[in-house]
This record gives structure tokens, sequence and C-alpha cells, in this order.
């Protein structure tokens, strides 16, 4: 999916006993789904640590456009800008 890095913020807590560590991205794009829509949906999702470490998400702000890939269970595996190519 394409979509445009408005932010981020670093998480860091412990929920039932279980550490979570990981980071919040945020994001904007066009969901051609929904034909009731005007202008562009927002969403978050949590990105895990191991992944968080390896993006640079202040070069992902930069970008005009970034791909975020999924799992099957809808979690974000990667993130680069399009037509970079992974950073």
């Amino acid at each position: 999916m394409k979509a445009k890095i408005t932010g981020f913020n670093k998480m860091d807590f412990e929920i039932d006993g279980k550490k979570v560590k990981g980071t919040k991205v945020h994001y904007i794009y066009c969901d051609n789904s929904n034909d009731n829509l005007v202008g562009q949906a927002a969403d978050n999702k949590f990105v895990n640590e191991k992944l968080s470490d390896m993006l640079n998400f202040q070069e992902l702000l930069k970008a005009d456009l970034c791909e975020l890939d999924f799992n099957q269970n809808g979690k974000i595996v990667d993130i680069f800008p399009v037509g970079a190519g992974r950073i």
C-alpha cells in the first residue's frame, strides 16, 4: 500500500506482564474501497522493535510517498520510500 508517513512515536511499555517495544507509525493514504470518503484516510499501525530498529523514520517522514508492506495478519513487515527500494 502506498501512503504518506505523517508521524511516529516510540513505544515502550508493559501490558499483562509482557514488555512491548516498537514504534507506532501514523500515515495517510487514498482509500479507493470507500466510495463515501472525501480526501484521504488516516491510520496508524504498530511496528515491532526488530523492524523499528532497521527503519530510519526521519527519512521516511521526508519521503513524498512510501510503500507499506503487510503480512497476512495485517502487520507491517516493511516500509520504504516509493521508487527508492529498501533503505
